[in-house]
């Protein structure tokens, strides 16, 4: 029983064991280039301000022309587990306060992109007063089109007491039905629908982090990791191995 059970669970370390593929916090105080490629004008940099994360966060500094921010050197194969999370950070403000981020299609950006311009899957926070105001929508692109989740005026109107001037984690889950799940402090809050991307016949993606903002106005982004995460089917087996070792442990304390 003991030599089964080490046996059983050596079998399924790689099966649930989360596959990290990229980590970052900026805690070296510096934006890797070989990790990260900047785009837009003012570039991005790292931000001592006094709602950072740990020593440093980076701040996306785009003005009030454009957005700016980075996008990762390193592509992603989309694949059901794959998930970024991510932590921002967003400011009210009365003016230019915005942050787009999530998977873009390439990790070619020019300097001056229109919003959700090299969209995958991705999620838009306007915290100013400007134009049409608080809101909060998502877009998911594929090869045949595009479709956004939102303005929904009731969440607009909650933004800011749910989102604004706090630290929240976001997180892009891709599932085994081909659809993407965005959640925002592990509580689901946008998805595409299913089958809506092609695992064996989509591009790579890469993380995109962008933003812009006013004056003193901070907005921050940290703690970026993508991972592959164990499927529903991985943990499904899991529960069902451990369950026959403990019905097999009870049958031999019977015996």
């Amino acid at each position: 029983m003991k030599f089964l059970g080490i046996w059983i669970c050596f079998i399924l370390i790689p099966i649930i064991s989360f596959s990290s593929l990229l980590n970052e916090n900026w805690e070296t105080g510096v934006i890797d280039s070989t990790k990260w490629i900047n785009w837009g004008y003012p570039s991005p940099n790292i931000s001592t301000a006094i709602h950072k994360k740990g020593q440093y966060s980076v701040d996306p500094n785009g003005d009030s022309a454009y957005l700016s921010g980075l996008v990762s050197s390193q592509t992603f194969t989309p694949t059901a587990g794959l998930q970024l999370s991510l932590d921002a950070y967003i400011q009210s403000a009365s003016q230019w306060s915005e942050l787009e981020f999530g998977f873009a299609n390439t990790a070619s950006i020019d300097t001056t992109p229109q919003y959700f311009e090299y969209s995958y899957a991705s999620l838009y926070i306007d915290a100013d007063l400007q134009g049409f105001g608080h809101n909060r929508w998502a877009y998911f692109s594929n090869s045949n089109g595009a479709s956004s989740a939102g303005s929904d005026p009731s969440v607009n109107a909650d933004l800011p007491n749910s989102t604004f001037n706090g630290w929240h984690n976001y997180k892009f889950t891709f599932t085994d039905n081909q659809r993407i799940q965005i959640s925002m402090d592990n509580v689901l809050i946008y998805e595409s629908s299913d089958n809506w991307y092609n695992y064996d016949t989509d591009n790579e993606v890469a993380v995109y982090l962008g933003g812009r903002s006013f004056g003193a106005t901070e907005n921050l982004y940290d703690n970026i990791n993508v991972n592959v995460i164990p499927e529903p089917s991985a943990v499904l087996l899991i529960n069902s191995v451990f369950a026959s070792l403990l019905l097999l442990k009870r049958r031999n304390l019977l015996n």
